[in-house]
């Protein structure tokens, strides 16, 4: 009898209890840690900032197994089996710790690209040292991100803003959020701040490993084109093309989304200024681009240099196999990266089908050809083709090999003049490598019928006889 008058209370309890309590975000976001369970992450490991770094389990959002690196912790003890809370206020079970593993050598280390190490010869007197290559830069991985948030999926990385290199467009670094349900709470509320030099709001994480590249422009035709072209690069077609020719490798940044009506919040709009019209490509953020690479190592050679030209050769074989001309291959427009990729290109908002009329043009890498239409009719009677990138790939191998710009501080106009002289012809002298120089006249022929593109670059002698083997790079 006792139970059922329980059972009785309990229900007309129910009848005048609101069915649903809308809670402050704040609050929400305390009262959905205290209901969920507590994420749990192994093989962890404490960074110089205070960051806990391992692979994650049991968390709503982020799947079992992947990397994560926490916000700073704020609680005093870190250590096995201990629950520890970050200055955003989430929670996180610690599991196993990292081993710490010996000390390894730092040799070969200094480059993201290993340089060959010649044999010592005896009986001869030993060469003085030369200095070490500078360390490569990497991603920190403290990094600090904003209020500026986009699609309530990627929050923007403080002080990133900068011009892409054709300067129609804006370039931001940001961090994937996790936990979008907590960011849909804030957006918009007093609870988080609309300036965008403000440190993310209490109650939102990221996950700083690993970076992305949002490109902002209102140029919905050139963004676009962007977005279709990267889709055709890495589509099914090029990717057979690729398997059929022994290779599988990436040659662009992967595309992780387009979004043409992009939903931003007050902090973004102040920091982009305004454009409210931008479209917006997430897309793979490399270490640095190769300009940058090249500055910081200088002059590159041996078996370090053939595998950044191979690498580049692949990245321009992959635009003309997906039906593409690039025409504006660059340093610039590659980026080096981590891991075993790694040179790949970005940039493709000028790429055009084959057979067709340019939309704009880098005078550094435009050929005699389309330099002497340009100042004819303004190009506008100019067919590109595949020869077009060959010549911007002589070129460039130049830049790389002698650490500038053939045209190096010279004007566009100035450039397009001298390109447009009948029989011009690129000196190569300073290019000691008799094979490479060899390459880079036949790829900078100035009649575009006898200029090598694709496979054909891969199977000069510069690549087949280097000693690295035809498709090994």
């Amino acid at each position: 009898m006792t139970w059922l008058l329980l059972l009785l209370l309990l229900a007309l309890t129910s009848a005048f209890t609101p069915s649903r309590i809308i809670l402050s975000p704040s609050v929400q976001h305390h009262r959905l840690h205290a209901l969920r369970a507590v994420p749990v992450i192994n093989n962890w490991t404490v960074t110089r900032s205070t960051t806990i770094e391992g692979r994650i389990s049991k968390h709503p959002t982020i799947k079992d197994g992947e990397k994560v690196t926490t916000s700073k912790i704020a609680s005093k003890t870190i250590k096995e089996n201990v629950v520890v809370e970050t200055v955003s206020g989430s929670k996180y079970k610690l599991g196993q710790e990292r081993k710490k593993s010996g000390v390894k050598s730092s040799e070969g280390k200094s480059s993201l690209f290993k340089r060959s190490t010649a044999p010592a010869a005896p009986a001869v007197a030993a060469k003085p040292a030369k200095p070490a290559a500078k360390a490569a830069p990497v991603v920190r991985s403290d990094v600090d991100c904003t209020n500026a948030i986009v699609d309530r999926q990627w929050s923007i990385v403080k002080n990133s803003g900068s011009k892409s290199p054709s300067g129609k467009s804006r370039i931001y670094s940001a961090c994937k959020v996790v936990g979008s349900e907590l960011v849909a709470q804030l957006t918009g509320t007093p609870d988080m701040s609309t300036s965008p030099a403000c440190s993310m709001s209490a109650g939102v994480d990221f996950t700083p490993d690993t970076q992305y590249i949002l490109k902002c422009s209102s140029n919905s035709e050139s963004m676009d084109r962007e977005s279709k072209n990267y889709d055709r690069i890495n589509g099914p077609l090029t990717t057979l093309l690729k398997w059929g020719a022994g290779s599988t490798t990436p040659t662009f940044v992967k595309k992780y989304g387009f979004l043409k009506v992009p939903k931003v919040n007050a902090a973004f709009e102040k920091l982009n200024r305004g454009g409210g019209d931008d479209r917006i490509l997430v897309l793979e953020k490399g270490v640095c681009d190769l300009k940058v690479y090249l500055r910081q190592e200088g002059k590159i050679r041996g078996k370090e240099l053939r595998e950044i030209l191979a690498a580049v050769t692949l990245v321009c074989k992959g635009v003309n196999d997906a039906g593409l001309v690039w025409t504006d291959l660059k340093v610039e427009n590659l980026v080096v990266c981590e891991g075993k990729v790694r040179v790949k290109g970005i940039d493709l908002e000028s790429a055009i089908p084959v057979n067709t009329n340019p939309v704009d043009y880098s005078p550094e890498a435009c050929p005699p050809e389309f330099a002497r239409s340009f100042i004819a009719d303004g190009g506008v009677n100019f067919i590109a083709k595949k020869s077009y990138d060959s010549w911007s790939l002589g070129m460039l191998f130049y830049n790389i090999y002698t650490n500038r710009g053939y045209f190096e501080n010279q004007g566009a106009t100035g450039v397009t003049k001298a390109l447009a002289i009948k029989g011009f012809k690129p000196d190569f002298r300073q290019i000691d490598d008799e094979r490479l120089r060899d390459l880079m006249e036949k790829l900078c022929d100035e009649d575009p019928g006898r200029r090598p593109s694709g496979a054909g670059i891969l199977l000069h002698p510069f690549f087949t006889k280097s000693g690295i083997g035809k498709w090994s790079f």
